[in-house]
């Protein structure tokens, strides 16, 4: 049977994700990636090796297994995973030895000092899925052992444990399982110019960045987070929640790919729940409380560049010219939240909807349509999210996608807003 590897790592850049809401993980046909079975884990904790690990992760099986169980304890999911034990496995799935792939049937969570993780990655996953179905065969997660890791980086009372090269093991992991579960990355929280600043409160915890020092942020999940678990393994028919639908497109109909949408509370303002526009342009805005909200997409203007130009230098793929772009938006255009007024159009072409969500219900037709002609009209220098490169293990293909660590100058909290 033919199938395929997604490998996503934590680490310095900032990748485009698939295109679809939260954003989940979807194979090149579209299907959703995703658990048919409950999945039985295991770790090996024998594999730590680096002393400030020794010392600073208290109980790295109790962390992974709480950590899990904050994604399995959404109300109405109709997943589980099971804990099998520890193994004495080294290697993951996608890390090449010799003529293996590492793949072996065991979904694993291992700490290693492989070669694959680039320059500043702090960890991955390797979904290895059915590429006709979507269908998960096997998931690894790998944590960088040559990483120094903490229980608690910021305050941790044990001597050697903290600073700002001492990354949290909780909020990593956290980030990783919802990889493990079939999450991609979420960008919602990010603001910006000319704002440039990421609310480490808003953000979900499968925003691509890490937050040093608001790490314990990512240890708890936003509405984001959970809206997009619901949508892939809903349970009984969900309620308390409704939807928000529309597209985006040109003046010509022509539908729109990868913008960003957000929806943000009437009532202070605070966005809590994105999505990115379908190939067609169409979105779904899923699982937000019956209230109030204002609906924006930002401007479909992008600036863009291979990633090759950022990891060339590392002499890891033998085609970088073949790797996915680094896409960068151009954000809403606002000095703060109070000129998201009613009626306000704050952005360059894109006027704010108000919009109201009933329970059980999908308000639809909330569109945004661009103009087709004019200096940054077409779209035309649109880069497609999810482009897929290939390396050569086997009969597999691995699509990797890069996440960000650090932004710490841009980093801000968020005062009196914890959604």
């Amino acid at each position: 049977m033919k199938w395929k590897l997604i490998i996503l790592m934590l680490g310095i850049f900032l990748v485009s994700a698939s295109g679809f809401a939260f954003t989940i993980l979807r194979a090149k046909n579209g299907a959703k990636i995703h658990w048919e079975e409950d999945p039985t884990y295991y770790i090996n904790p024998d594999s730590i090796t680096s002393e400030t690990a020794q010392k600073c992760i208290s109980d790295p099986i109790a962390t992974i297994r709480s950590a899990l169980e904050t994604w399995l304890s959404i109300p109405n999911i109709s997943i589980s995973a099971s804990y099998g034990g520890t193994s004495e496995i080294i290697y993951f799935c996608g890390e090449v030895i010799g003529g293996e792939t590492g793949c072996d049937g065991v979904n694993l969570i291992v700490f290693s000092q492989s070669s694959i993780f680039v320059p500043g990655t702090l960890a991955l996953t390797v979904n290895k899925y059915n590429p006709a179905t979507g269908e998960i065969i096997e998931t690894d997660i790998g944590i960088n052992d040559k990483v120094s890791w903490s229980d608690d980086p910021t305050g941790s009372l044990i001597d050697g444990c903290t600073g700002d090269n001492i990354y949290a093991f909780p909020a990593v992991i956290t980030h990783e399982l919802g990889h493990f579960l079939g999450l991609d990355h979420s960008f919602l929280g990010w603001f910006g110019p000319p704002v440039n600043t990421v609310y480490a409160d808003i953000a979900p915890t499968m925003f691509p960045f890490y937050f040093r020092d608001y790490w314990e942020y990512a240890t708890s999940l936003e509405q984001d987070d959970k809206a997009g678990l619901v949508y892939l393994y809903p349970g009984s028919a969900p309620t308390g929640f409704g939807n928000i639908s529309g597209r985006v497109k040109l003046d010509t109909g022509e539908g729109l790919f990868g913008v960003h949408i957000v929806a943000l509370k009437e009532n202070d303002k605070a966005p809590i729940i994105d999505t990115v526009s379908e190939p067609n342009g169409n979105y779904l805005v899923y699982g937000l409380p019956p209230e109030n909200y204002y609906v924006y997409a930002e401007s479909p203007e992008l600036s863009g560049r291979s990633i090759s130009e950022l990891l060339v230098q590392t002499g890891y793929w033998d085609n970088p010219d073949e790797a996915p772009y680094v896409q960068l938006y151009e954000q809403v255009k606002v000095e703060d939240y109070s000129q998201l007024t009613d009626g306000g159009t704050v952005f360059e072409r894109a006027e704010v909807k108000a919009v109201s969500v009933s329970d059980g219900a999908t308000t639809s037709g909330v569109d945004f349509i661009y103009p087709s002609s004019g200096d940054d009209g077409g779209c035309g220098c649109m880069l497609i999210p999810g482009k897929e490169f290939g390396l050569d293990i086997g009969t597999g293909l691995i699509l990797v996608l890069i996440l960000g660590l650090g932004l710490r100058a841009l980093t801000k909290k968020r005062a009196g807003i914890k959604l």
